[in-house]
């Protein structure tokens, strides 16, 4: 699951030398996204496949309410087991904590 990163200055401004408006910046945002997201679960897919596990990749992007869309989907899909990485949160940011925190318990 993922949230567009709209308020990501370095991600904004990156690909904001490569568009030409506000519609191909949200348009580049969402496809580079998409692709991160689906990078990274076919990485935790490739895992779990090793540990013995039969996983299915699913990759949904939100708008917020992340916790509530984990149990939506959980209970959607009928999940066994439903896992959460971080995204790499450093300094004052994994103070604050993501929402991989949230639902670890």
């Amino acid at each position: 699951m993922w949230t567009p990163p709209f308020a990501d200055d370095a991600i904004r401004r990156r690909l904001q030398t490569r568009v030409g408006g506000v519609n191909d910046l949200v348009a580049a945002i969402d496809r580079e996204g998409t692709a991160e997201a689906e990078r990274v679960a076919a990485m935790g897919v490739a895992l779990a496949r090793t540990a013995g596990w039969e996983p299915e990749p699913l990759v949904e992007r939100v708008y917020g309410g992340e916790g509530f869309a984990f149990g939506e989907l959980a209970d959607k899909y009928d999940a066994d087991v439903v896992v959460v990485g971080s995204r790499g949160l450093g300094g004052a940011r994994a103070v604050l904590g993501s929402i991989s925190d949230v639902t670890r318990c």
